[in-house]
C-alpha cells in the first residue's frame, strides 16, 4: 500500500520519497488490480489448456466468457444499458440450460426431482428488443435527421407506459427505469442516440 501512495525520486546526489495525489494513487491501485486480474486470467486459461493436452487427436473445448457484470451506478447511460442487456441475455441462457432444459430432461427420464422455480427474465428482454421496444424505438429515432434523445424518451413513455418493468421516474424527464433480473436501474437518456448511431 505504501508504494501506491508514494513514489521514489532519485537525483544525482540523493533519493527521497514523495507522496502522490489521491487521483494518482487511485489510478495506480486500479492499474495494479487490472494487471493482477489479467495475469490470473491468463494463468487459469494456461492451466486449463495444459490439463486438456492429449496425444490423441480430439476436439476439447472449454470457453471462458469474461464480461462486465451487471452495472448500476448513480448515473447510468448507454454503456450500462448495453452491459445490463447483455447480462439479461446471459441470464436467460443460464436459466434455459441450467434449469429449464435440465429439468425437462429429468422429467423425460423419470428421474426423481424437485422442480426448481426460477425467475423468467424473458419479459425484460422483450421490453428491450421486441418490436416497439426500447431498441426498436431507439433505432427508429436514429433514422430521423432531427431525432433527439428527448423525443426518443417521449416515445418510450408513450409506448411502454403499460409495461410493468418500465417506469418514468417521478423526479426526472430525462430518464427511464428498467426492472432487470438483478436490480431496478434508472438510465439517463442523454447521449443514447449519438452512441447508437
Amino acid at each position: 500500500a505504501h508504494w501506491l501512495c508514494h513514489r521514489k525520486l532519485k537525483t544525482a546526489s540523493e533519493t527521497f520519497v514523495k507522496s502522490v495525489s489521491k487521483m494518482n494513487a487511485i489510478h495506480g491501485r486500479d492499474a495494479l488490480a487490472k494487471h493482477i486480474y489479467a495475469k490470473l486470467f491468463s494463468w487459469i486459461v494456461s492451466s486449463i489448456n495444459n490439463a486438456l493436452k492429449s496425444s490423441e487427436k480430439q476436439h476439447s473445448f472449454i470457453g471462458v466468457l469474461d464480461i462486465y457484470g451487471f452495472e448500476t451506478f448513480d448515473i447510468n447511460s448507454f454503456e450500462q444499458f448495453c452491459i445490463n442487456y447483455a447480462n439479461e441475455k446471459l441470464q436467460q441462457q443460464f436459466n434455459l440450460h441450467v434449469f429449464k432444459l435440465e429439468q425437462e430432461e429429468y422429467m423425460k427420464e423419470d428421474i426423481p426431482w424437485t422442480l426448481i422455480d426460477f425467475y423468467d427474465n424473458q419479459p425484460a428482454i422483450d421490453l428491450i428488443e421486441a418490436k416497439m421496444g426500447i431498441l426498436d424505438l431507439l433505432d427508429e429515432e436514429c433514422l430521423f435527421p432531427q431525432g433527439t434523445d428527448q423525443s426518443w424518451l417521449q416515445k418510450l413513455y408513450n409506448y411502454l407506459d403499460a409495461n410493468p418493468l418500465f417506469e418514468k421516474p417521478r423526479l426526472s424527464n430525462e430518464a427511464f427505469v428498467i426492472q432487470h433480473f438483478a436490480d431496478k436501474v434508472e438510465y439517463q437518456c442523454r447521449g443514447f442516440l449519438e452512441k447508437n448511431r
